[in-house]
Formats: C-alpha cells, structure tokens, sequence
C-alpha cells in the first residue's frame, strides 16, 4: 500500500484573454510530492519493508477564468504530474530469494474548480 505524505506544485501560469471577461492559460512547473508504503511478502514467511521517499518531477496544466460579475470569476484547471518511475528492493522471508524489486511509475491528475472574489 503507498501514500501521499504531502505534495507542493510551484507553478508558472501563462494565459491570454480571449475576451474581455474570459482568459485560458497553460501551467507549468516542477511537482514533490512524498510517498509512504509498505510492501509485504508472505512466500516462505512475513516480512514488511516501509518505504519513504520524496519524488520530483514535471506538472502542466490547463485551465480558464471566466468573470461571472465585476468581482466573481469562477476558475476551472487541470494538472497532470509526472514523475520518473521508481525502483524499491523489497526484503523476502525466504532466503533463498532475499530481495525482490518493486516497481512504482507513479502520476497525479488533478482536476481544480474555484470562485474567486476580486477586490
């Protein structure tokens, strides 16, 4: 079982209006996010092998604004985060076999939709 033990996504958005109450825009940006888990082996016996690590990789995104008045916009965004598969030696209870290899290519898809208050 793997976890997210927390995630941060610094990002630059690039946008343009397409009319004077709508702008669309591009996201860009590195993505850390730590994962937590535990694998367990039942051949030959228990054991359990913890595993915590922080992965970085790339995000990008898409998203609009639209203003519902002169000072509500209602925004709606997707960010898709890639990161590079990971590897982990996994510890067996059988001797013979004392290591397996878990392999985890992990990525996130997130889907934002906000209404703002503008001053």
């Amino acid at each position: 079982m793997i976890k997210e033990g927390y995630s941060f996504n610094p990002t630059i958005r690039l946008g343009t209006l397409i009319s004077p109450q709508m702008l669309l825009f591009v996201k860009l940006g590195i993505a850390g996010t730590q994962i937590k888990g535990s694998v367990t082996s039942t051949s030959g016996g228990y054991t359990e092998t913890k595993i915590k690590k922080t992965l970085w990789g790339y995000s990008m995104g898409l998203g609009g604004e639209m203003y519902a008045t002169e000072n509500i916009s209602i925004r709606a965004d997707y960010t898709f985060n890639l990161y590079p598969t990971q590897h982990f030696n996994v510890a067996t209870a059988t001797p013979a076999t004392n290591k397996q290899s878990v392999k985890i290519s992990p990525r996130d898809n997130i889907f934002r939709l906000g209404l703002a208050y503008n001053f």
